[in-house]
């Protein structure tokens, strides 16, 4: 796993943060170019850039998706302070106070999510969250593609769960869309005709990521309606 060694030395313990949806939501702009050094990808989701030539861009709040987080929090990826405070409020977020207590929140729900391997004696609950007491399929997936040195970012939008860059989704387009599937589940000819019409139609590769028999994982690609090991 990539650690952050090389990185310049950064006092980023006082940056302050809330953790919505187990999804990290900050405004500083020295922390989100120092996740953006370490590939991983805040999201901008405020107003526009005021430069006419930027006014395409967004700029803070930042809001970092769950995978990424599960992935700081586990490798230490940043301040072991700062890791210490996204673990304390992930685990507030997960165990809210009792109802009618000061402080109560109501429990997000979380869509089931059948590409998830459950944990021998483990209720599939909150699966579609990395944080959930589940062995998640899009997590493993996520950090193998990290570890090969890529970045991603959410394919919702083209029908996918990743879109994978080979270099920083700022200054590049994506190369690659990734499902991901549960073997065990069946995956439909339809299904696979409309993933390889969209990536065809956005000059992207189509491919499936699964985890076998031996938890390795591994790529198929999507090509012609045909699919070919990658």
């Amino acid at each position: 796993m990539e650690e952050s060694k090389d990185l310049p030395e950064m006092d980023l313990s006082e940056t302050e943060f809330s953790v919505v949806n187990s999804q990290m939501v900050f405004t500083s702009i020295p922390i989100y170019k120092h996740l953006s050094s370490m590939r991983l990808v805040p999201q901008s989701v405020g107003t526009p850039c005021s430069s006419k030539s930027q006014s395409y861009q967004l700029g803070p709040p930042f809001v970092l998706d769950s995978f990424s987080l599960r992935l700081i929090v586990e490798h230490s990826l940043l301040d072991n302070l700062l890791c210490e405070k996204i673990s304390l409020k992930l685990a507030q977020e997960k165990n809210p106070r009792k109802e009618g207590s000061v402080g109560y929140t109501e429990e997000p729900e979380y869509t089931e999510d059948p590409t998830c391997i459950q944990k021998k004696g483990t209720p599939q609950d909150n699966c579609c969250n990395p944080w959930a007491d589940s062995y998640c399929l899009k997590y493993e997936i996520f950090k193998d593609l990290y570890n090969r040195g890529l970045y991603c970012t959410n394919g919702l939008k083209y029908g996918a769960d990743f879109l994978v860059y080979k270099g920083d989704p700022n200054l590049f387009h994506s190369e690659y869309m990734v499902k991901v599937v549960d073997l065990s589940q069946s995956l439909g000819i339809r299904e696979l005709v409309a993933l390889e019409r969209v990536a065809k139609l956005t000059r992207k590769i189509a491919r499936l990521g699964y985890v076998d028999s031996d938890r390795t994982v591994k790529y198929i690609q999507v090509e012609h309606y045909l699919l070919k090991e990658s």
